[in-house]
């Protein structure tokens, strides 16, 4: 019985996720169309670690760090069951996975760019 119930628990877990997923990628496809409808071409990168244009790979880690967010605070809401409050610990665990992702994505990209120079 236990079985049972494990693999009902699961088929369930797997709808959230990919409802959540769903969710996500349709809100931040409008959010990317919005920002980049007016633009022209933009580059994958540039000829220098540090610079002021826009870059695909720039623009990725703004992205990849918006999307972790949406995609804890659309998580936390669709949790039927009882659940910690939002305000504190829900609030910080979003805010802490945006700067996780800040701190370990920016330094990586940064590296592939340089590597992509040479």
């Amino acid at each position: 019985m236990e079985r049972l119930n494990y693999g009902y628990k699961k088929n369930k877990l797997i709808k959230r996720v990919i409802i959540t997923a769903t969710s996500n990628g349709i809100i931040n496809g409008v959010i990317q169309y919005f920002l980049l409808k007016d633009k022209g071409s933009i580059a994958i990168s540039v000829n220098s670690i540090s610079n002021t244009e826009e870059t695909v790979l720039g623009t990725a880690v703004v992205l990849a760090i918006t999307f972790s967010m949406i995609l804890t605070v659309i998580a936390y809401f669709g949790i039927k069951e009882k659940k910690v409050k939002f305000f504190p610990n829900a609030f910080w665990l979003t805010i802490k996975h945006g700067f996780s992702l800040l701190v370990f994505l920016r330094p990586l990209l940064c590296y592939s760019n340089a590597i992509w120079e040479l």
